[in-house]
């Protein structure tokens, strides 16, 4: 998929500076990246965000948002599972490739659920990232938000809620035209036992 640069292992001004540094067409990349932050703050929001003109601003901006927007959407498809504010991972995946290769993706995630003390097969991480990948890979640079569960086979019938929001940004062209992308991104998953809903 590309290279994770996520806030569990660097700092916010890090992350900016690596993005930074990536970046060959800012006036590409801020209209990408202001795309994202409209797309991905939450509707519940007093007001919309602005239009940023500074890549450094922009790019805490669109992280803050798909963070938003994956925990509104938590709290709402999973509302009797309890997400801890830990229990959540965002960033930049830089240098991203459409059907790259999936193991950085399923590394970042094992790596998050371990973290978090969640223990699933590898086999379903593997499917939660391929899962992940193919959303990603088809969103054409417009910001979403995938979710899911996994059933954690366990006598107290729990699941692993999940939930992923990201936008594709891109980061210059290459000297054949070719284009350089990046991925914004929030991934958070928590442990409990779903709503049941009766008829």
């Amino acid at each position: 998929m590309g290279q994770f640069a996520s806030v569990t292992n660097l700092t916010m001004p890090e992350i900016v500076a690596l993005v930074t540094q990536s970046v060959k067409d800012i006036t590409l990349a801020l209209s990408d990246l202001n795309i994202i932050i409209q797309g991905l703050t939450p509707r519940s929001s007093e007001a919309p965000p602005p239009t940023y003109t500074n890549l450094e601003l922009a790019i805490p901006a669109a992280i803050s948002a798909a963070e938003s927007d994956s925990t509104f959407i938590f709290d709402a498809i999973f509302p009797t599972i309890t997400l801890p504010s830990s229990s959540q991972d965002a960033g930049v995946v830089l240098s991203y490739n459409v059907n790259g290769n999936i193991q950085p993706l399923t590394t970042q995630i094992m790596v998050d659920l371990i973290n978090w003390g969640i223990q699933i097969p590898s086999d379903d991480v593997a499917l939660l990232a391929t899962q992940i990948q193919a959303q990603v890979d088809n969103s054409d640079l417009t910001p979403s938000t995938t979710y899911g569960q996994i059933n954690m086979n366990n006598p107290l019938d729990e699941v692993l809620g999940w939930v992923a929001s990201f936008g594709v940004f891109r980061t210059g062209y290459n000297p054949d035209g070719t284009i350089n992308q990046a991925v914004i991104y929030s991934f958070c998953a928590a442990v409990g036992v779903p709503e049941v809903v009766t008829i």
